[in-house]
């Protein structure tokens, strides 16, 4: 990687770090990157409103190659103890998202000035962490012939520069589930009076376990009560309402639909056989997030040119990735780099590792030159 490249994609993640937008906001950080490639990659931009892609054209008429990453951050407070700290309240760069972006910057502006055997389209993605940016920017996949896609996440606890990945499953599937029980508010005196959901409730928690133990489940399922409300603290009013929120989980997405399915069977039927009307919402939908087993096999070849360690990951991750719904239209692959022994993400502790850069911007080139 070119020296002036890589001291200008730091300076890049910095700038992007102290200025972070949540999820669907992303239009500073947007057009900071915007402004960076059109000032140093010499490529095509193409604005599509909350996201955008680079596309450097090199005559090849094989099907072109895409590379992602995240522009979002998280909603949560940063200290002032880094000398490019948030400057936005209640934002922060505590997944990495900042790093992503500025290592594919960085990889565009080596393609803009070394080129490509292949048309490289460069993607940077909102709404990752709300799960719905993926399927907006997966027009890019139908438009441009992309033949194949690829991505990294940093990742703490991994050894640092290690890169990880496997075939399948790299991130399980998830969604969030909210169940209303309605029934009638009285007074605390007289609960006969009223309908209080508090049985109905506690009957729809403790079918959980079961539901998990299904012959039918041949990968990992969770489901985990995330938000309980039922009342107030006023000890005169039984109340006559209650929601229940749920992260279900799965190793294969229609695993976790199914488990889905029986959970709201339960709702439905304690429901009606209790008298509560049920209210049914959905948020934050995560695609499984599979591999393609030709894709993998280029990054570890990638990493044999490297001499990078390659460690195969023995386990999806549990948590959630919006970029399955790339692998569900053409091939492709996320692959984790290993930042060692840091505060994990999500957490005030953590910030991207600058030295991260340069080791996702060479296994990009080789994945664009195979």
């Amino acid at each position: 990687m070119d020296k002036d490249i890589r001291e200008l994609a730091v300076e890049l993640r910095h700038e992007l770090h102290m200025h972070p937008e949540l999820s669907n906001h992303e239009a500073q950080s947007k057009q900071r990157l915007m402004d960076f490639l059109q000032r140093h990659a010499g490529l095509e931009l193409v604005d599509k409103g909350r996201w955008f892609y680079a596309h450097y054209k090199s005559g090849s008429k094989q099907p072109g190659i895409a590379f992602r990453a995240d522009m979002d951050a998280i909603a949560l407070e940063e200290d002032n103890s880094l000398p490019y700290h948030s400057l936005n309240t209640g934002a922060a760069h505590k997944c990495g998202h900042d790093g992503h972006c500025a290592s594919l910057a960085a990889f565009a502006v080596e393609v803009g000035r070394h080129g490509a055997p292949r048309d490289v389209y460069f993607l940077f993605q909102h709404a990752e962490e709300t799960g719905d940016g993926a399927i907006e920017c997966c027009e890019i996949i139908r438009e441009c012939d992309i033949g194949e896609i690829f991505a990294f996440h940093n990742m703490p606890e991994y050894p640092y520069g290690a890169v990880v990945a496997k075939d399948g499953t790299m991130n399980c599937a998830s969604k969030g589930v909210c169940v209303s029980l309605i029934g009638a508010p009285s007074h605390a005196s007289a609960p006969e009076n009223g309908m209080n959901p508090a049985q109905a409730a506690a009957k729809i928690i403790l079918s959980v376990p079961r539901l998990l133990l299904g012959e039918q489940f041949h990968g990992l399922v969770q489901c985990t009560v995330v938000h309980m409300k039922m009342g107030e603290k006023n000890f005169g009013i039984s109340p006559g309402e209650a929601e229940l929120c749920f992260t279900c989980r799965g190793q294969y997405e229609h695993e976790m639909e199914m488990l889905i399915g029986e959970l709201l069977s339960v709702a439905r039927k304690t429901c009606e056989s209790d008298g509560f009307k049920l209210e049914v919402s959905y948020s934050d939908a995560f695609p499984e997030t599979a591999n393609h087993r030709s894709s993998v096999e280029k990054i570890r070849k990638a990493c044999s040119s490297l001499g990078y360690e390659f460690i195969e990951m023995q386990e999806p991750l549990r948590g959630s990735e919006d970029y399955g719904h790339y692998t569900k239209l053409t091939d492709g692959a996320i692959f984790f780099i290993g930042a060692g022994d840091v505060p994990d993400i999500h957490t005030d502790g953590f910030d991207f590792d600058d030295s991260l850069i340069e080791k996702a911007v060479e296994v990009f080139k080789h994945l664009a030159a195979i």
